[in-house]
């Protein structure tokens, strides 16, 4: 008499049911608007804080061009910080005009206070100073890698950032360590080789490597004597503050000894290069380095068919031009040069297939043709 109908209990069920769904939805969009909004906000003050960064540069810039403001090296820190902050590939202008400032601050005469580098004696900026500079060299060797050394305009900015490595990687250029400022120069050099490092860990040597390959890998080399021995200068720097430590010399053979014809460019074009090779006594530290198997292993290894033949080229040519050398470590030599021969006929023979390459030297095997064919043809 009391009971309730089946059908109305059904339809209130699915109404409350109705009821809940309406409502998360509503939550849900609700949610979504906020996250939108939310996200867009963020793109738009991102926006202007860019936009508002990137004026204050500009005329930073612009002021220091036209000389209505008094240069000093506390307001250039503080601009880089401002473009490193927003830094993308439309800021390259910006980014050049920032290491030409750097440069001449460096070069201003008896103006300690206009000089880049005097903010590393500042207590409350030498850590802040040392990771602009270690973020500013990075970003100039991330550039490096995309210029191209026979086109004249990729070539300026080449020499540019290359000067700039080379200026903050040693302190023989700094004024600040002159006369009475000498006793500052260990303290100095070891920031630079605190930076090395740090270049050396985001693949420093890799990036050489593409330059020198990009500038001598060709029928006709692109690159100058200035910016080879440039090149060259600082592919060294890192090996001997390192004392010449195996891992090192395991970097500079695998990225800059297996360039092809390196030496012969070295010899030809910067004679100051190969005497600086032969003061430290390199051919002898790589013959003693390849003759431990392990150590010859790894590099073939790295390094693969060409560029071992590369490296064994380049080794060869330093030992004719190092008589010396070569007579003093003729059984290691020979073991070197066996030892990477095997390895040579060792990959060819398992890289043969169906799919083969011709390669001058080491005949039919299945690599892809690339620079190296390009440069024995």
């Amino acid at each position: 008499m009391f009971g309730v109908p089946q059908s109305s209990k059904s339809e209130f069920l699915d109404k409350a049911r109705q009821a809940r769904e309406e409502r998360k939805g509503h939550k849900e969009k609700e949610r979504a608007a906020t996250q939108i909004q939310a996200l867009v906000r963020r793109f738009l003050c991102r926006c202007k804080l860019q936009k508002q960064l990137r004026t204050e540069v500009d005329n930073y810039f612009q002021a220091s061009e036209t000389g209505t403001s008094k240069r000093n090296a506390l307001s250039l820190f503080k601009n880089a910080r401002k473009l490193l902050f927003i830094y993308c590939q439309e800021d390259k202008m910006r980014f050049e005009k920032l290491c030409r400032a750097i440069l001449a601050s460096m070069e201003v005469e008896n103006e300690p206070k206009v000089w880049y580098v005097s903010l590393a004696l500042s207590k409350d900026l030498t850590i802040p100073w040392l990771k602009q500079v270690k973020d500013v060299l990075w970003v100039c060797c991330q550039l490096l890698k995309n210029l191209k050394p026979d086109i004249l305009q990729d070539n300026k900015m080449i020499t540019l950032y290359l000067t700039m490595l080379v200026t903050f990687t040693d302190t023989s250029t700094w004024k600040i360590v002159r006369g009475k400022g000498e006793a500052l120069r260990p303290a100095l050099m070891r920031m630079c080789e605190n930076i090395m490092g740090h270049l050396n860990q985001k693949g420093f040597y890799s990036m050489l490597q593409i330059l020198l390959t990009n500038g001598l890998a060709r029928s006709k080399p692109s690159l100058s004597k200035g910016t080879l021995t440039a090149i060259f200068t600082l592919s060294l720097r890192p090996v001997i503050a390192a004392h010449f430590s195996d891992n090192l010399l395991r970097s500079f053979l695998i990225h800059i000894m297996s360039v092809p014809a390196v030496v012969h460019h070295l010899n030809v074009l910067t004679p100051e290069c190969m005497a600086s090779i032969q003061t430290h006594d390199l051919l002898r530290k790589f013959i003693l380095f390849l003759s431990r198997e392990e150590q010859c292993s790894d590099i073939c290894v790295c390094l693969e068919g060409s560029h071992t033949l590369c490296l064994l080229g380049n080794l060869i040519h330093l030992g004719f031009l190092n008589e010396k050398v070569l007579e003093e470590e003729a059984g290691h030599f020979v073991k070197d040069l066996t030892d990477m021969l095997s390895y040579c006929q060792r990959y060819v023979s398992q890289k043969k297939s169906n799919l083969t390459h011709w390669h001058p030297v080491l005949g039919w095997f299945s690599q892809t043709v690339n620079f190296i064919q390009t440069f024995f043809q």
